[in-house]
C-alpha cells in the first residue's frame, strides 16, 4: 500500500535513536503529585498538542486516521504502573472522543501493546510486531 502522507511524532528518544524511559514505575504510596502531572502532560499533552498541529492536514487528507499508543495496564493493572495507567487511560479518553467527533473523516485508534522490546530486552515482544498496526494511509502516529 502506498501511503499519500505518514507523520510520525517520536517524543523523548536518546540520541541513538532508542526510546528511553520517560515514567517512572513506583510503589503508589512513592509517587508524588508531580510523577502523575507529568505523565499526564507527556501522554495526554504531548498528543494534544500533536493533534491540534496536525489536524489541519487531517482534515484536508479527505481521509486520515490517527493511532495513539497506550499500555495494557489500563485493562487490566499492573503493580507499580498507577500514574502512567491514569495518564494512558485519560489518552485512551481523549481517543474515544476524537473517533465521535472527527468520524467519518478522520479515524481515531488506540493500540495496547504489552511489554516490547524498545530497550534491546529479547524476552518481551518486537517493535515489528506492533508497528505494521500503526501504518495505513495518512496515518499520524503519536508514540508518548
Amino acid at each position: 500500500m502506498r501511503c499519500r502522507s505518514l507523520v510520525v511524532i517520536r517524543k523523548h528518544c536518546s540520541p541513538k535513536g532508542s526510546p528511553r524511559s520517560i515514567f517512572s514505575l513506583k510503589p503508589f504510596h512513592r509517587l508524588s503529585t508531580d510523577d502523575f502531572l507529568k505523565d499526564w502532560q507527556v501522554n495526554v499533552g504531548g498528543a494534544i498538542h500533536a493533534l491540534q498541529s496536525a489536524l489541519p492536514a487531517l482534515k484536508a487528507s479527505g481521509k486520515a486516521s490517527v493511532v495513539l499508543f497506550s499500555t495494557i495496564a489500563v485493562a487490566q493493572g499492573m503493580p507499580f504502573h498507577a500514574s502512567i495507567a491514569a495518564a494512558k487511560g485519560a489518552l485512551e479518553a481523549l481517543a474515544r472522543s476524537l473517533a465521535a467527533e472527527w468520524a467519518p473523516t478522520i479515524r481515531v485508534n488506540v493500540i495496547a501493546p504489552s511489554l516490547t522490546d524498545g530497550t534491546r530486552c529479547s524476552r518481551w515482544g518486537k517493535p515489528k510486531t506492533v508497528s505494521p498496526c500503526s501504518t495505513s494511509s495518512s496515518t499520524i502516529t503519536v508514540n508518548s
